[in-house]
C-alpha cells in the first residue's frame, strides 16, 4: 500500500505547539504506510483499562474490530478522534459486542490503564460501543509490535512532550488482518458499517451490504471504496434496459404491420 498520511489537518493542529522543536524530515515520517497483508499481532499481551491483563485477540473476541491507536495522555485530537470512531461505530447499525469489537490500543507505554479509563470515560458516550469498548495499554514491545504492524509511524517532541502522530480508525478481520484504513476526518457510520462487513467475511451484515461491497469495490491504494465498479455497473444496466426497449418497439411495430385477418 503506498504511504497514506491520514487526517493531515489533524496531524497539523496536533503538533503546532511542537512544531519547532520537530524538524521538517522528523514530521515526513509520519503517517500511516501499511504493508500488504498486515496483521496484528493477537498474541501481545496488554492490560484493559479495568486491569485486566488481555491479549489483543482476546480484545477483538473473535470478531470484526474497528480499532484507534492514540496516546491516552494527549492533550491535543486522540480524544476527538476516538469520540469521532465511536460515534460513526455507534451510527453503523451493527451491535457492539456481538457484531463487532471496539478496541483502543495505547502507543505510548508510559500510560497506565488509569490514564486509558480516563480517556474512555471522558470521550465516549454513554451506551453500548463505551460498554464494549476495550481500551489498552502495555509494554514498549507490545505497543511498537501494534504500531509497526500497521505502519503506524509517530514522532516525540521532548520539549513539549507530545507526541505528533496520525489518527484513524482500521477495520480488523478476526484473524486480526487489517482490512481498511478509514481516515479520521472523513469516518461515518456507513463507512464503518461496510468495513466491518467487509471485515467479518460474510459473518454480520445484510444480502444489501454485501451488494453495495460488490458494487462500490475497494481502492487497495487508499484503502476507501470508490464508485467504479458502481459506474460500470449502471453503464451495463443502461444498456441493458435501452435493448430491452429497443426489442419492445420492435416488436410492437411488427405487430402493427402484420396483415389483419379479414372475415
Amino acid at each position: 500500500m503506498k504511504p497514506l498520511f491520514v487526517a493531515l489537518a489533524f496531524l497539523f493542529l496536533a503538533t503546532a505547539p511542537a512544531s519547532a522543536a520537530l524538524t521538517p524530515a522528523e514530521l515526513g515520517k509520519v503517517g500511516i504506510d501499511m504493508p500488504k497483508d498486515a496483521h496484528l499481532p493477537l498474541g501481545e499481551k496488554f492490560v484493559a483499562s479495568t486491569g485486566t491483563p488481555m491479549t489483543l485477540g482476546e480484545a477483538l473476541a473473535g470478531k470484526p474490530g474497528l480499532m484507534v491507536i492514540a496516546d491516552f495522555t494527549c492533550r491535543t485530537l486522540c480524544g476527538t478522534a476516538i469520540a469521532m470512531a465511536a460515534d460513526a461505530a455507534a451510527k453503523s447499525g451493527l451491535t457492539p459486542g456481538k457484531d463487532f469489537s471496539f478496541v483502543v490500543v495505547g502507543f505510548d507505554p508510559r500510560d497506565r490503564p488509569s490514564d486509558a479509563a480516563a480517556m474512555k470515560a471522558e470521550h465516549i458516550n454513554d451506551g453500548p460501543v463505551k460498554k464494549n469498548a476495550v481500551f489498552l495499554s502495555g509494554s514498549a514491545e507490545a505497543e511498537a509490535a501494534v504500531t509497526n504492524a500497521v505502519g503506524f509511524s509517530y514522532a516525540y517532541d521532548k520539549a513539549d512532550d507530545m507526541f505528533a502522530h496520525p489518527t484513524a480508525a482500521f477495520a480488523v478481520a478476526p484473524n486480526g488482518r487489517v482490512t481498511q484504513v478509514l481516515t479520521s476526518t472523513s469516518i461515518t457510520g456507513d463507512k464503518v458499517r461496510l468495513a466491518l462487513v467487509e471485515a467479518s467475511h460474510d459473518r454480520i451484515g445484510t444480502i444489501a451490504d454485501h451488494i453495495r461491497l460488490l458494487c462500490y469495490g475497494l481502492d487497495p491504494a487508499s484503502g476507501v471504496y470508490n464508485a467504479g465498479v458502481l459506474t460500470w455497473l449502471r453503464t451495463g444496466g443502461g444498456a441493458i434496459v435501452t435493448l430491452l426497449a429497443l426489442g419492445i418497439a420492435g416488436m410492437a411495430f411488427a405487430r402493427r404491420e402484420r396483415p389483419r385477418r379479414t372475415g
